[in-house]
């Protein structure tokens, strides 16, 4: 199973889920979510794609406070079965720690999206797959691109051949040349 951690409400979270879903996966949605009829909306659209959310939570309009790590970790022990972990919004160090010590548990891989000109976080493994978003993602090309590498990953292909079928596949995403 696959589980896409949404602590701070960053759009494309939800994307990433539905693409997930597409591409095969088993997925859970973990984030806060305002409890309004926009709340509503997204989470509908996430059952209709076939993206559980058991670990989402609801809060008021307007207010949503980002998850904390204990929210996470309550979280993910509760999805034992996860392979997968997707943390979209990494700014938060107690948050990430909390999803790099269930992908520590030995159950899978661990993807993490950071907001453009975002520093890599402290204390991620050297196996991690880091990816940086695009500033606009509007036709989700970006985030159908992290749903298929998490779901080729937690169909148990090899992190490389993972992502590099996923680059094969990409179509209007280009990776940034970090060389030069």
């Amino acid at each position: 199973m696959i589980v896409v951690i949404d602590p701070s409400g960053r759009p494309g979270a939800a994307a990433i889920a539905r693409a997930a879903a597409a591409a095969g996966g088993g997925v859970e949605f973990v984030g806060r979510v305002a409890d309004d009829p926009d709340g509503d909306r997204l989470l509908q659209a996430l059952a209709a794609s076939g993206v559980g959310h058991v670990a989402t939570l609801r809060g008021p309009a307007g207010a949503a406070a980002p998850l904390e790590a204990p929210d996470i970790d309550l979280a993910l022990r509760y999805l034992s079965d996860s392979t997968t972990i997707v943390v979209t919004d990494p700014s938060d160090g107690p948050s990430v720690a909390a999803a790099v010590d269930a992908a520590g548990w030995g159950r899978g891989d661990l993807i993490v999206v950071l907001a453009a000109g975002q520093v890599v976080p402290d204390g991620l493994p050297d196996l991690a797959i880091v990816l940086e978003a695009p500033s606009a993602d509007p036709d989700e090309a970006f985030a159908t691109l992290v749903g298929t590498l998490a779901a080729r990953l937690d169909a148990g292909m090899d992190p490389g051949a993972a992502f590099s079928a996923t680059m094969a596949d990409a179509r209007s995403w280009t990776p940034v040349d970090e060389g030069g």
